[in-house]
């Protein structure tokens, strides 16, 4: 289960990530579109500053269908909570793999398990 919410979380940054390098073309932004709380959100309320969650809200508020907006809204997300994301991401993949190796009796699926989420748990949310 802990790993499916690392799993959401990765693609939560995933849709932002896809709005702001795809912009208009992108087709993975029904989150900011429907106005939907997400991990970004989240992440942006606890470590980010109240004025910048404030300055986006308003933004979505006052445009909420407008592409543009959601795009420069993604971007400010984005920079506010990618690579604190990314790091909460893997340490709750790492931490959740290592605890399924501790009930684990199928070394060779877990071992694939480690390897397939291995990518995900590392993937960048923006190019650094």
């Amino acid at each position: 289960m802990e790993i499916g919410v690392a799993l959401q979380m990765r693609n939560d940054l995933a849709e932002l990530v896809s709005l702001v390098r795809n912009g208009y073309e992108s087709i993975r932004c029904d989150d900011l579109l429907n106005a939907r709380v997400t991990w970004p959100w989240a992440w942006a309320a606890r470590y980010g500053q109240p004025d910048e969650v404030d300055r986006c809200l308003r933004f979505i508020a006052n445009s909420p269908k407008d592409t543009a907006v959601l795009v420069q809204v993604a971007a400010r997300l984005l920079k506010v909570v990618s690579v604190k994301g990314n790091k909460i991401i893997r340490r709750r993949i790492d931490r959740n793999v290592e605890r399924l190796a501790d009930v684990s009796c199928d070394c060779g699926a877990l071992e694939s398990l480690r390897v397939g989420l291995q990518c995900i748990s590392r993937r960048q949310s923006t190019k650094e």
